[in-house]
């Protein structure tokens, strides 16, 4: 399965921020998680300046969040399973 083919789309878009603080949803992350449950995978986000564990799970793509230095979040080009 190739991640970028499937989630690449997504590389560099932004999101509402600052939404891992408040209980409000992203369209985006919606539309991302759907995609991964069609792929038979969950989907884990790595937040900035938020530190992962190492507990791997190959059913789950991850997706990391960098701050792009405005205000606001974005997708990174960076996905992986694990």
């Amino acid at each position: 399965m190739n991640l970028q083919d499937i989630f690449g789309k997504y590389a560099g878009q932004q999101l509402k921020s600052p939404l891992r603080m408040t209980c409000e949803t992203d369209d985006l992350l919606d539309e991302i998680k759907t995609t991964a449950s069609q792929h038979g995978l969950t989907l884990r986000i790595q937040w900035p300046h938020s530190c992962g564990d190492c507990r791997q799970n190959m059913n789950r793509v991850n997706l990391a969040v960098t701050d792009a230095g405005n205000g606001k979040l974005s997708i990174e080009n960076k996905f992986w399973l694990g």
